[in-house]
């Protein structure tokens, strides 16, 4: 009997310790999922988008229609790694653009209507002139979000070990939290039974 105390002390110790380690990821998992559900509704809460709109763009100083080559001048202009990738959607923000890329989280959208762009980084959006100044920037808070639901963390550095670690955790803070429940229930039903059976006999 001491030894079931025992292992049952161990596990309520291993349970807490887990859970108040493992409390804040439950906390972003379920805010990030919330999001998901309801992107438009958490997205409220946020900075309103401050890296312009192709409307914008023809406001500002030098703007005016521009070609594949002088957009693919524009790009290069900024990173010599720039190369013109024409994609399907053909629209950024309500307005037709020229897609460059340079490795898979560098890109930039050229807007045909007045030689504008927007330079978009894996969580960070940055808007620009024809003339390259910069004239607002925003963080993608749904690239932000997917990456924290899926690794526990903003980026790829460190792999998915966080949120395995964090799903292991999991399993044994549920497993742990059974046997809790459980264990002193079946222990007090079988000391009823052993009660009752002394008192036939």
């Amino acid at each position: 009997m001491s030894q079931s105390f025992s292992i049952e002390r161990t596990l309520r110790t291993i349970h807490g310790w887990l859970g108040a380690l493992i409390l804040p990821w439950i906390f972003m998992a379920g805010m990030t999922g919330y999001y998901m559900n309801h992107e438009k509704f958490v997205m409220s809460f946020f900075p309103e988008k401050t890296a312009t709109s192709g409307e914008l763009f023809l406001t500002v100083r030098g703007a005016g229609p521009v070609s594949l080559s002088d957009s693919k001048k524009i790009a290069s202009d900024f990173d010599l790694g720039m190369k013109y990738a024409p994609n399907d959607t053909k629209k950024f923000r309500g307005t037709s653009i020229y897609r460059f890329k340079a490795g898979s989280h560098n890109t930039i959208y050229v807007d045909k209507s007045s030689g504008g762009y927007w330079h978009l980084k894996r969580y960070k959006i940055i808007a620009y002139d024809r003339m390259g100044a910069q004239l607002g920037s925003e963080l993608r808070w749904g690239r932000i979000f997917n990456s924290i639901h899926e690794r526990g963390f903003v980026g790829e550095s460190l792999g998915r070990w966080l949120a395995d670690m964090t799903a292991i955790a999991l399993m044994i803070f549920s497993a742990s939290g059974i046997f809790i429940f459980v264990s002193p229930r079946m222990r007090r039903a079988k000391n009823r039974r052993a009660r009752r059976s002394a008192v036939r006999f």
